[in-house]
């Protein structure tokens, strides 16, 4: 009797966990999939109460971190082990999923649907199906020199 009165103790304390984290970021818990156990710092912003977006328990994410409607993080099986690790100031539009043991670098901008699979370096915009970097840091300042 007391093994299931711990595992139910356990089971009530995990969905009040889950309950409260989804209130304190608008997360609607029936439309997402993220992991309980997952760390999220309190200034990531999830835009439309986090439609459609999955986590994995693993994924590290960095501070001030936007994401969008049906965004997947997660690895990509066991064949390629480790799951990304997403830096500070990062955005990630809708759609866009993020697979295996790769770094998406501070202040970087993933488009909507895009598919990262290799690493992306800090300031950069990727788009596309695979990722490709379309600007980075050094092109922006470029940008607004000749501008």
């Amino acid at each position: 009797m007391k093994i299931n009165l711990r595992l139910f103790l356990y089971r009530l304390v995990v969905k009040l966990r889950v309950l409260f984290r989804n209130y304190r970021f608008g997360i609607c818990g029936a439309l997402s999939d993220i992991e309980y156990n997952l760390c999220i710092p309190g200034s990531t912003r999830f835009m439309h109460k986090g439609l459609g977006v999955v986590i994995s328990h693993s994924v590290m994410l960095g501070e001030h971190v936007l994401i969008y409607q049906n965004v997947t993080l997660g690895g990509r099986g066991n064949t390629h082990p480790g799951t990304p690790v997403i830096g500070n100031d990062v955005v990630l539009f809708t759609g866009c999923c993020v697979f295996g043991d790769v770094k998406i670098g501070d202040g970087a901008i993933v488009g909507a649907n895009a598919v990262v699979v290799d690493d992306v370096p800090s300031g950069a915009v990727v788009v596309g199906v695979p990722a490709v970097v379309v600007k980075s840091k050094n092109m922006i300042k470029i940008d607004k020199i000749y501008r």
